[in-house]
């Protein structure tokens, strides 16, 4: 199972992704230490025109994919400030010390230790899916130092589900995680075989139904050859346990958690804003309306993409993030 076929070896200390496509120019990988598990970062200083007192951009990716899902718009978002996207715990080439540290409060524990190990008391955190929900927690455990939310289609409850709190979810969510790991790590390698084809095809019926309503047509040739790879990676054992964590964390946030993550929600006091794509297959049109109802004060914007919003219109994403 460890075996990752022709998957490129991971990047090196100070490599720049510049080589693999003009767009990435300036983007580097940075490996480092954090307590005892060895982090891969990807970062862009700020651009010359910065404005030099913003704060740092921290952008925690999606479940089952890494830093590299940011590289579209890492350099243009430089124009805002310095930019730092890590590998969260489970993901990427971030090897967790065992597998629960991959779950979501793990991993905003992880990006609270990372801040403070990095000196950054001034940061405005991008979430993307899973990764929009560990920014959540972030911005509750270090409110002093998060000065904005930028959330992409993340997995917060709306108003109040009776149904997904019963002790059937409570027991699915815990006695069944070994079952679900086989599982999943049975079902990754034909899922990742069939993503992989529709690579190479996007525009057939399939492809068009693939990735929660993303339009795979929309990505660069360069993003498609990268993903393409980095997709043998969820072969690895400790991928795949990684993928599962940031699966049942979104599901635990949506029924057994939502009260307590509702109380986080309620607690922020941060300027947020959230983006979703009006051909999300993952996160309903409904969901994201309650969730807006309960925060008026959160600016919604919706774009013509599927759950894959940074992927499909990386430039419309940087003009709707920017201040």
């Amino acid at each position: 199972m460890d075996d990752v076929a022709t998957a490129p070896p991971a990047p090196t200390d100070g490599y720049d992704w510049g080589a693999r496509s003009p767009r990435w120019v300036g983007v580097r990988s940075e490996w480092g230490w954090l307590g005892d598990t060895r982090v891969h970062l990807l970062r862009a200083a700020a651009a010359p025109g910065a404005p030099p007192d913003a704060p740092a951009q921290i952008l925690l990716h999606p479940l089952g994919t890494g830093a590299w899902s940011w590289l579209e718009v890492m350099r243009p978002l430089t124009a805002y400030g310095p930019v730092m996207a890590p590998d969260l715990p489970g993901s990427g080439h971030t090897r967790p010390a065992h597998r629960r540290f991959a779950s979501a409060d793990h991993c905003a524990r992880f990006v609270t230790e990372l801040m403070a190990a990095r000196g950054l008391d001034r940061v405005a955190l991008h979430g993307h899916s899973m990764g929009g929900l560990v920014a959540v927690l972030v911005a509750d455990l270090a409110p002093r130092s998060v000065r904005r939310l930028v959330l992409v289609a993340a997995p917060l409850p709306g108003r109040p589900d009776a149904r997904g709190t019963g002790l059937g979810y409570r027991v699915a969510l815990t006695a069944g995680q070994p079952v679900a790991r086989v599982l999943m790590r049975v079902g990754l390698r034909s899922k990742v075989a069939r993503v992989r084809r529709w690579l190479v095809e996007p525009d057939t019926p399939q492809a068009r139904r693939a990735l929660a309503g993303t339009d795979l047509t929309a990505f660069s040739p360069e993003f498609r050859r990268l993903l393409a790879e980095e997709l043998l990676r969820l072969r690895l054992s400790w991928r795949a346990d990684g993928a599962l964590a940031g699966i049942t964390a979104a599901f635990s946030a949506l029924t057994v958690r939502q009260a307590a993550v509702r109380e986080v929600i309620d607690r922020l006091t941060v300027p947020t804003l959230f983006l979703w794509g009006e051909r999300d297959r993952f996160i309903p049109r409904e969901l994201v309306d309650e969730l807006v109802a309960l925060r008026p004060d959160w600016r919604l914007e919706v774009l013509p993409t599927g759950h894959l919003v940074t992927w499909e219109v990386p430039d419309r994403y940087v003009a709707a993030v920017g201040p």
